[in-house]
């Protein structure tokens, strides 16, 4: 896997402070930052994060990587108190459950803590969101554990692992963006990530066929 940063390691403050940007983030009522992005402008999920505590926007935040929490954790730190929505895997919640001092803990004991966590925006309580490849999706919700069973796939049926983390991301944010409840955005994930496996790199070539009525 190749992958060239190129603009995205040389990211300014500067760029979201313009004029431009600042017209645009008005219309924005969902964002989302990837965990990659504290190690070049930490303070730019900050100030986005401040903006939507303001005006009760919404930030979803991806962990990322384990590395994340391990070398960044100063910066997580900044941003959790912004954060509505946090997604991690299984590898990054292990490593965010070290971080805190509940390696070993029930994993609800380590959700609620994450939930827990100060938060600006009193309005909306934080969602906490671990995926485990192909075991049940856990969200701690409004004080509560849920349990979403992935739907089988066949080994003989995966082409390609890479970006259904991505995938599941995208098309959970695509039931927010539509005020779905979490069990339909947390199918839509599941149906994208379930896509993206079948297939060789991050390509989508059908139709969508996902029932957003189920």
């Amino acid at each position: 896997m190749v992958a060239d940063l190129a603009a995205a390691n040389d990211y300014q403050i500067e760029h979201y402070q313009s004029p431009e940007i600042q017209s645009l983030i008005k219309s924005i009522d969902v964002f989302y930052s990837a965990g990659f992005f504290l190690t070049v402008s930490p303070a730019t999920v900050v100030e986005i994060g401040k903006h939507c505590a303001e005006h009760n926007k919404i930030l979803v935040w991806g962990v990322a990587a384990p590395f994340i929490i391990e070398f960044f954790y100063d910066k997580v730190q900044d941003v959790i108190p912004y954060i509505d929505y946090i997604v991690a895997n299984e590898t990054e919640a292990d490593k965010y459950a070290e971080k805190l001092g509940l390696k070993g803990q029930d994993i609800e004991v380590v959700m609620k803590t994450i939930a827990e966590l100060p938060k600006i925006n009193q309005k909306r309580s934080r969602t906490v969101i671990f995926t485990y490849g192909p075991d049940p999706v856990l969200i701690y919700s409004e004080g509560k554990l849920l349990k979403y069973p992935v739907p089988p796939l066949d080994k003989s049926q995966i082409v390609d692992t890479n970006g259904a983390g991505d995938a599941f991301l995208g098309g959970f944010l695509s039931g927010l963006l539509q005020d779905k409840s979490i069990d339909v955005c947390v199918k839509a994930g599941l149906f994208c990530a379930r896509y993206i496996l079948q297939v060789s790199g991050t390509q989508y070539h059908t139709k969508c066929d996902f029932n957003w009525n189920e």
